[in-house]
C-alpha cells in the first residue's frame, strides 16, 4: 500500500496587554491512504444553512479562509461565515465562525458532514476551502 504524506504547519502569535503568546508552532505529517485533494475551491454560503460538498474527497485536514474584504468597517458589509457539523434533524451544530480574513485548519472526523451559513451579511460570504483525502 502507497501511501502519501501531507505536511501541515502552524504557528500561533499574540499580544495583548499583558498577555503574549509566541508559539513557533509545529509541523506534523499525517498519512494520506489516497492522494486526493485541494477542493472544492471557492464555496459561496448565503444567510442559510447550507452543506459543503467535498466531491469525492473523504476530507482529513481542512483549510477554511473567509476571503471577504478584511478592511470592511461594518457588519454588514464584512460576511462572517459560521461553519459546524450537521447534526440528526440535518441542522447545523454552530462550532466556530471565521471573519473576513480569518483562517483556520481542522481535523474533521470520517463521515461528518459540514454545513455553513453567511452572518452579518444581507447576501453571501465566500470562504476558500481546501479539503485533503484522509
Amino acid at each position: 500500500m502507497t501511501v502519501d504524506v501531507i505536511r501541515a504547519t502552524v504557528m500561533l502569535g499574540c499580544e495583548h496587554g499583558q498577555l503574549k503568546i509566541n508559539d513557533q508552532g509545529g509541523s506534523w505529517t499525517p498519512n494520506q491512504l489516497t492522494a486526493r485533494g485541494g477542493g472544492p475551491g471557492t464555496v459561496a454560503v448565503g444567510a442559510s444553512e447550507e452543506d459543503i460538498a467535498f466531491g469525492d474527497i473523504s476530507p482529513g485536514l481542512i483549510l477554511f479562509e473567509n476571503i471577504e474584504d478584511p478592511d470592511a468597517t461594518d457588519t454588514d458589509s464584512g460576511s462572517w461565515a459560521v461553519i459546524g457539523p450537521k447534526n440528526g434533524a440535518g441542522d447545523m451544530e454552530e462550532c466556530f465562525c471565521l471573519a473576513p480574513g480569518d483562517k483556520a485548519l481542522i481535523r474533521l472526523f470520517p463521515g461528518t458532514t459540514l454545513r455553513a451559513k453567511a452572518i452579518y451579511a444581507a447576501t453571501s460570504c465566500e470562504l476558500q476551502v481546501m479539503a485533503l483525502n484522509d
